[in-house]
């Protein structure tokens, strides 16, 4: 039986390295790394292409990649070590250990003291994504402590430990205070507690990581990205060779071991997985139900770069990728085909979660209003709503028409179903069966109001249109007007309503809990701030001078989209000639 196990494994290996390269083309990915791990070690780690787009570097195992986002399970590990050595708690107040934080909140000037270390490692704190500076979409130069005193003075999106948004800075904020806990820089910290433990070597010093000839450059499309974000030490600013990583992966399928070493009680590696509701986040850790069992991983994406690690205890299972091309997402695809093939060897039936229900029902009208509203979890937010006498799903970029099956229970062609919880007539929440993510969970978050806003005369000054930068590079814009509704609107990816907060003029709410804050010639959004552009045409000419633009077309056709949102249709034409050069 061995034997067999062992010859499938070789043959997963075989076909994945054939089918690497070939992959690495088409979506133009410079280099690549792999790792396949189990509990006793790494069973195959390998490495593709090169560091950039010059190809003077090949990539090999000890090529060091950034993290990304899949930094926040380190931070989970780093602050879990310090609970278990007794020198905090998951439930300690943050104010605790730093007395000069400080948040607003809608419902409670004291709501930020409630929020605790378990709140900020699950995203359930209700802080914003980013810091007024530094950050993926707030890219300008500032220390570590102006990065973290960048956080206070935003406004909570939820009541604290009620809702789930993902929050960078709430990982910083993580790794902010373990400094003032153990007296250590964070990353010498992270290195003494973890790295030392495991024979790994993490490194956070991105300029020390540039210099180094055998280090992955991110890649935007043919463009290579500027060097990633210095400030993001528990959200993402953790490097990582590819045999590095793989060990960290087998030490969280060994529940806190390495080589019989106990670095982790198992309790702790437990609790990071341990969720509530399906398609949620533990501490760290991405959680998906999927093939009938709980799927822990987490991905990372920043900077021309992209990062997958999964690891499953029970299936001794881990997979590991790196690639230096974050447009695209092949690393992810591969990821999981790999470990589904590894599942598969185990004899694990990984065909796709079904949809329980089959033959379609006639619904009424009614039955379908109750259902309508706004549902929110870890992947974001959908609008349900009837039309015509059908229920839709609404996202910002679709709509989606849903099958009855049951007066609770629909089908559709892009998700295999949704079904709504109720208690006596109300909505709870939904779960929806996809076909490439398992089964996540939304929690009803109500209606927005049927009444007409005030269509206020004042308003007239924030419309326009406004820049932001991700990564101080690519820019996007949004589009803000007074609608029909007569309320004022945000159009980003989608129109989305504000409501002016009676305190204070100049402070709306988006109905999902984003605060959006103008000021002259600005705006903040969700702690992100916007620059009032007036001649776009202007902007992008002068931008395209520049032989380091890396202006993309979905770029020109955002900002044109935006300005004929706003009816300035001569402007967008003019942005869309400017396509051809």
């Amino acid at each position: 039986m061995k034997n067999e196990v062992k010859r499938k494994c070789e043959t997963i290996i075989e076909d994945l390295r054939n089918e690497i390269p070939k992959k690495m083309k088409e979506h133009n990915i410079p280099g690549l790394a792999i790792a396949l791990v189990s509990k006793k070690g790494t069973m195959w780690c390998e490495c593709f292409g090169y560091t950039n787009m010059s190809r003077r570097q090949a990539v090999n195992t000890d090529t060091l990649f950034s993290l990304q986002s899949t930094t926040k399970t380190v931070t989970a590990v780093a602050f879990l070590l310090a609970v278990q050595n007794g020198l905090a708690e998951l439930d300690d107040p943050v104010v605790e250990y730093y007395p000069e934080f400080k948040v607003y909140s809608r419902v409670g000037e004291s709501q930020y003291k409630k929020i605790t270390f378990k709140h900020l490692l699950s995203h359930t704190s209700g802080l914003t994504r980013e810091s007024k500076v530094g950050g993926v979409f707030n890219y300008m130069p500032c220390t570590w402590e102006e990065h973290i005193k960048g956080i206070s003075g935003s406004w909570l999106k939820f009541r604290v430990g009620k809702g789930l948004s993902y929050s960078n800075v709430g990982m910083d904020l993580v790794a902010y205070v373990l400094e003032r806990i153990t007296g250590m820089k964070y990353p010498e910290y992270v290195q003494k507690v973890l790295g030392d433990s495991l024979g790994i070597t993490f490194w956070y010093d991105t300029q020390k990581v540039y210099n180094a000839e055998n280090a992955a450059r991110g890649h935007l499309g043919k463009n290579e990205a500027v060097v990633i974000d210095p400030v993001g030490l528990g959200c993402g600013a953790a490097h990582l060779s590819i045999a590095d990583q793989a060990v960290f992966v087998q030490f969280l399928l060994n529940v806190g071991q390495v080589d019989g070493n106990r670095v982790l009680n198992s309790e702790y590696i437990n609790a990071m997985r341990s969720v509530d509701k399906e398609g949620w986040y533990g501490l760290g850790t991405c959680v998906i139900r999927e093939y009938g069992i709980d799927v822990s991983y987490h991905p990372g994406g920043g900077f021309g770069i992209r990062s997958e690690m999964y690891w499953l205890p029970e299936y001794d299972s881990g997979v590991a990728v790196f690639t230096n091309q974050e447009y695209g997402n092949y690393s992810g695809v591969l990821a999981k085909k790999a470990l589904k093939l590894i599942l598969e060897v185990q004899g694990v039936s990984c065909t796709p979660t079904e949809f329980p229900f089959y033959a379609p029902a006639q619904i009424g009208t009614p039955l379908l209003k109750r259902l309508t509203g706004v549902y929110s979890g870890f992947w974001g937010s959908v609008s349900v709503n009837v039309r015509d006498g059908r229920l839709y799903l609404d996202y910002p970029d679709k709509e989606v028409e849903l099958t009855p099956h049951s007066e609770t229970a629909f089908s559709a062609d892009s998700v295999k179903g949704v079904v709504f919880q109720l208690d006596e007539g109300t909505p709870l929440s939904l779960k929806m069966y996809t076909p490439n993510s398992g089964i996540l969970h939304m929690d009803y978050k109500g209606r927005p109001p049927e009444s007409p806003g005030p269509n206020k005369q004042e308003w007239t000054t924030y419309t326009g249109l406004y820049r932001m930068n991700i990564y101080g590079t690519e820019p996007v814009f949004c589009g803000v007007k007074v609608e029909d509704d007569g309320y004022l609107h945000l159009r980003w990816e989608a129109s989305e309503r504000l409501y002016q907060h009676e305190s204070t003029p100049n402070l709306f709410f988006m109905f999902n809990g984003n605060a959006v804050i103008f000021e002259k010639d600005h705006l903040r959004y969700d702690n992100v701030e916007w620059e009032k552009i007036h001649n776009p045409a202007a902007a992008i000419t002068e931008l395209l001078k520049s032989p380091e633009h890396i202006l993309q077309e979905w770029m020109i056709d955002g900002i044109a989209a935006n300005l004929k949102y706003l009816a300035r249709n001569e402007e967008a034409e003019k942005i869309l000639q400017l396509k051809h050069k």
